[in-house]
């Protein structure tokens, strides 16, 4: 819930720095945790993707001119910092099967866990950038135009890729 210093006032007049960081950040926190650990392989690494697009964004927080754009600065910003970690990385590590369970919502039936995490998996067989699209639009709800800022191609490309990504899923689900 947001601080109710947030609502219904000009965030730059009002606020502090980290007032108006905090007031954004809240209400996307959970996507961008979501979104880090569908694009890491495993818990830890979504983690340290989490806190260092924290750090980035909070120090570069007032190159933003419109705080409408903060959804896709933030998500622009995690998906740079997981090409990061993956440099340091040169080889790939296999997805840990319990990363997933932060995602299955609790009091889920055995049966729709089971679904999930199978779903997961298929996920994980997708391509980068058409996981990336898909897990985006599909899951974080983002539209294609803010998807397109973050994977920086044009939104036909980001159209395409969850086509692929689609058709692929459902290969892969028979």
């Amino acid at each position: 819930m947001l601080p109710p210093v947030c609502f219904g006032i000009n965030l730059r007049l009002k606020l502090t720095k980290q007032e108006r960081y905090m007031c954004l950040l809240e209400p996307v926190y959970n996507k961008l945790e979501r979104f880090a650990l569908s694009i890491s392989n495993s818990g830890a690494d979504a983690k340290e993707i989490v806190q260092e697009t924290l750090i980035a964004s909070y120090q570069n927080f007032d190159s933003i001119k419109d705080e409408k754009a903060f959804l896709s600065f933030i998500f622009t910003i995690a998906r740079r910092q997981k090409i990061k970690l993956y440099r340091r990385y040169s080889r790939e590590t296999p997805v840990e099967p319990e990363s997933f369970d932060y995602l299955i919502a609790p009091g889920s039936s055995p049966e729709t866990a089971a679904d999930i995490s199978f779903l997961h998996t298929a996920i994980t067989k997708l391509g980068e950038n058409e996981r990336e699209a898909l897990v985006l639009k599909e899951f974080l709800g983002l539209t294609l135009k803010e998807i397109a800022v973050i994977q920086t191609t044009t939104i036909i490309n980001i159209k395409l890729r969850i086509f692929r990504a689609k058709k692929k899923l459902e290969k892969l689900l028979k």
